[in-house]
């Protein structure tokens, strides 16, 4: 595990001897060493993480606890990767350390934005942020980004069975561990039997190595772990694929609709409806819902075990909301037989402009003209055909104009809403706050972004933070990542008609980037094709009836769909959940389907349920 340069076996080889030899020997070079072992320091231990994570509260404060309130030298603070690494791997014997998951999904522990004082080093370097690779343009995001994707690749996953081994499996423990080199101190093997240990100071000095020394897993495996099964099928394309960052190479686009590493997509289903489809619904099941303008859908899914290992996910049940009625009233129906039922009443004075949920959220937010957000609870059992609403709702004062966007985002607990008035908010869905310390926190950012916000009230979800204002523009369209929590906005170009600008930003509200298009965005949305195989994409619905896809990584413009057939402005787009269809609504109630070339069988078949019909059955009996 620790030896990542050849010449430094013959090291922890002499090390283990000398101990074995000096035990045989019956010389106590250590009151407590009872068995030889290679490194004296195991690999993942508190220390280690700490030493990674000193920029990230809470785990500032618990390096502080473990440092005697003060931070590290400088020169030892994790300060650059090529430092780390030349120390772990070449330099040092006893610098043993593993990655931390955060490696590979979260950038913000690589910048110190609390600006907490690490000192200098003797080279006179202030010791702020890490230092990364100039690979990645000293770009966390990206850094995180490409690492995860190394963490995937063909060479991690053939010698992927050797790393099992050494921690899990056979070289774990007894003479495959020591012909692996691969013998840590005794103290951190599962299974130390501290009870036979009968002096009261060796005892407490064995209990003070196994919190601190750290500890080396149960052992699963005692043979070998199969290989990984070689492809033999040839890998050549005749496509000429872009690099995703110039200079590196083994990054992968991945399959999805429009990838660079796919062929142009194809046009495999389109149909006009009567009444516009003005939301699309992408599904677990790879199926999409089409709604009726004025129309959100409540989902509940239900995971069943199959014959295989596998779960089958289905939707249990669905209820279409409306609202926009001459009445003012917000109306719900459970079943195609059943007339819809009353539910919310809005008044004239602030009628209702948007509503949204997610699959088993069991929240429905309703946005109003004045920027006002009522959140309801609800208990839906589809099985029995009920669904109740309380009475009370949530209120949450944050917008000073009419909501023009709202996506409720259950993967990441979050819900984002988007104003005329220029602001994006992010909404905590799950955690209940201190309501004082909430007003301050708000009308500290009222202050810095320039327009007025007035603090929720009430308990149960809570303000987090704003997007940046820099344009002051309204926010005209909003979506949320569900792989990485990105968000994305859509803003009116200052000073023109036309032409929409495209922002980006971490679901930490930081920004990644930002374009103009002189057409105007009309829709948005997310693919979602697995992280770490895939640079996921913003497909963009134009004026212009064409769709254009942005990279999530660095907003490069990858790859434009358009088809002789559209003409007239999207004004719905989605991936299926798998990202091998992309589905697109116009305002003239056209819906077309493109299919990638990684969608095959019959299973891939694409999947597209119009309920625009129910909602013009709903709006009927409305009207009387």
């Amino acid at each position: 595990m620790a030896v990542q340069d050849k010449s430094k076996e013959q090291h922890y080889i002499n090390n283990y001897n000398y101990l074995k030899q000096a035990l045989a020997d019956g010389i106590n070079i250590m009151t407590l060493n009872q068995e030889p072992y290679h490194y004296g320091s195991h690999y993942s231990n508190s220390g280690t993480v700490l030493h990674f994570l000193v920029r990230l509260p809470p785990f500032t404060r618990m390096f502080l606890t473990y440092q005697d309130e003060n931070f590290d030298l400088p020169d030892r603070t994790f300060h650059s990767l090529q430092t780390t690494w030349r120390l772990t791997s070449r330099d040092s014997t006893t610098d043993v350390k593993e990655l931390v998951p955060e490696f590979f999904y979260l950038p913000e522990f690589l910048v110190n934005s609390e600006d907490f004082n690490f000192g200098i080093c003797q080279s006179g370097e202030h010791v702020h942020n890490v230092q990364l690779p100039p690979w990645c343009d000293n770009n966390p995001r990206l850094f995180v980004l490409v690492h995860r994707q190394a963490l995937e690749s063909d060479y991690v996953r053939e010698n992927f069975p050797h790393w099992i081994d050494l921690v899990f499996g056979y070289k774990q423990t007894g003479k495959a561990a020591v012909e692996a080199i691969n013998v840590f101190h005794p103290a951190t093997y599962y299974g130390f039997d501290m009870e036979s240990i009968t002096d009261p100071l060796d005892r407490t000095a064995w209990e003070t190595m196994v919190r601190t020394y750290g500890q080396t897993p149960r052992q699963l495996f005692r043979a070998a772990h199969p290989m990984v099964v070689q492809s033999l099928s040839s890998r050549t394309s005749t496509l000429t694929v872009p690099e995703v960052i110039e200079g590196v190479k083994g990054l992968t686009w991945g399959s999805y609709v429009g990838s660079p590493a796919e062929p142009y997509p194809s046009v495999v289903w389109k149909q006009h409806h009567k009444t516009p489809v003005s939301s699309l619904v992408p599904l677990l099941t790879n199926d999409v819902f089409g709604l009726a303008p004025n129309t959100s859908i409540l989902l509940s899914y239900s995971k069943e075990r199959g014959v295989s290992i596998m779960n089958t996910t289905s939707v249990l049940g669905a209820a279409l909301v409306t609202w926009g009625h001459s009445d003012g009233v917000v109306r719900v129906k459970l079943k195609k037989e059943q007339p819809p039922w009353p539910i919310i009443k809005a008044t004239g004075l602030d009628p209702i402009c948007l509503c949204a949920s997610a699959p088993d959220c069991n929240q429905l937010w309703v946005a109003h003209w004045s920027g006002k957000i009522l959140v309801y609870q609800f208990q839906f059992n589809p099985t029995r055909g009920q669904l109740e609403f309380r009475s009370e709702p949530t209120a949450l004062l944050g917008h000073a104009g009419p909501v023009l966007g709202l996506y409720v985002c259950h993967s990441f607990s979050v819900a984002v809403s988007a104003s005329t008035d220029g602001a994006a908010i992010i909404w905590d869905i799950n955690r209940c706050g201190d309501i004082n310390l909430l007003r301050a926190r708000i009308l500290a950012e009222c202050t810095d972004n320039g327009f007025p916000l007035v603090p929720p009230h009430g308990c149960g979800l809570t303000y987090v933070r704003s997007l940046p204002d820099t344009t002051g523009s309204p926010v005209r369209l909003v979506a949320v990542s569900e792989t990485l929590g990105d968000i994305a906005t859509v803003l009116s170009n200052p000073g023109r008609e036309t032409g929409s600008i495209l922002r980006l930003h971490t679901i930490n509200t930081i920004p990644v980037g930002e374009v103009t298009s002189k057409e105007t965005i009309t829709a948005l949305c997310f693919s979602s094709a697995p992280e770490g195989v895939s640079v996921n994409v913003m497909a963009a619905g134009l004026d212009t009836g064409a769709i254009r896809l942005y990279s999530t990584w660095n907003l490069a413009v990858v790859r434009e769909i358009a088809s002789s057939i559209l003409h007239q402005p999207i004004i719905s787009v989605t991936y299926s959940h798998d990202s091998q269809h992309l589905y697109a609504a116009t305002v003239d109630g056209l819906v077309v389907i493109w299919e990638g070339t990684g969608a095959k069988g019959v299973s891939k078949t694409p999947k597209f349920l119009n309920l625009t019909s129910r909602i013009e059955q709903a709006h009927s009996v409305a009207a009387k």
